[in-house]
């Protein structure tokens, strides 16, 4: 009956601090880019259209990409909480020919007010502002720039309470799942090492025969690594939650996103 209460207040005392943690009114600004970009113009195929920018032709590849951000936090983000500005920059370097908001916050477009400051898009940077997000808040961004489809955009920018912008991914639980796949591991290879003692040794086998001293040392040294291990991986975990990407508002989510979720759901009700 003891051991019965001393596990119902150790899950409860886990619950209680998984509770405060979610609960804490923290400013998550969260960056998705679309990987289904669309390709306007093929580089070396023969066709009518010319494209250029400046006056200068582009020989290269002229790619649509759909970036989301939003606030997935409880606080509002206002201009004054920025304190390094918020960017999007390709990564190899491609000039962005044209940036464009292409959809807000449904009913919220004007209290957010984004805007786009593209003085350096030749470089591949853009720099966003706005003047409200609140919790869900955010907007869509298109991006038209001249580089292969692989490109990558790197976010920048630093928020009041949070150092780095948070990235969302379809996968993004895989941490969870290597957590508990490595906990699995360990759990195997502690019964890989006691069901020698268990079988070989006398101790083991048998209460009357004490185990000897060493034996001792060794279990509660094995015991208080493993403790130590646990404690490792569950304050990670607790780190791993506060900086986890919010889900997407509905009204924000891409072709490409939907399509991938569609994607993952059929694959998982297929026997």
């Amino acid at each position: 009956m003891n051991r019965v209460g001393a596990l119902v207040g150790i899950l409860g005392f886990l619950f209680a601090i998984y509770a405060y943690l979610n609960c804490l009114p923290v400013r998550r600004l969260t960056f998705y880019a679309d990987p289904a970009s669309a390709l306007i113009v093929k580089a070396g195929q023969t066709s009518k259209l010319l494209v250029s920018y400046e006056g200068q032709p582009i020989a290269t590849d002229v790619v649509a990409a759909q970036i989301v951000l939003w606030n997935a936090g409880k606080l509002p983000i206002k201009p004054e909480h920025i304190r390094e500005p918020v960017a999007i920059a390709t990564d190899p370097s491609r000039p962005i020919l044209e940036s464009t908001i292409r959809a807000s916050t449904p009913e919220r477009e004007n209290i957010i007010n984004a805007d786009l400051d593209t003085r350096d898009a030749a470089n591949g940077r853009i720099t966003i502002t706005w003047d409200l997000l609140e919790q869900d808040d955010g907007f869509q961004i298109q991006l038209i720039f001249a580089g292969p489809s692989e490109t990558r955009f790197v976010p920048s920018g630093v928020i009041e309470g949070q150092k780095h912008i948070a990235i969302f991914s379809v996968r993004q639980t895989d941490w969870f799942v290597s957590l508990v796949l490595k906990g699995m591991l360990c759990l195997v290879a502690g019964l890989v090492l006691f069901i020698p003692i268990i079988l070989f040794f006398p101790w083991g086998r048998s209460k009357e025969i004490p185990p000897p001293r060493w034996f001792k040392t060794l279990l509660h040294t094995v015991l208080g690594i493993t403790i130590v291990l646990a404690l490792c991986v569950l304050l990670r975990t607790f780190v791993l939650w506060l900086e986890r990407p919010g889900l997407m508002p509905q009204s924000l989510i891409t072709p490409g996103l939907r399509q991938e979720l569609l994607k993952r759901r059929t694959q998982f009700m297929q026997p």
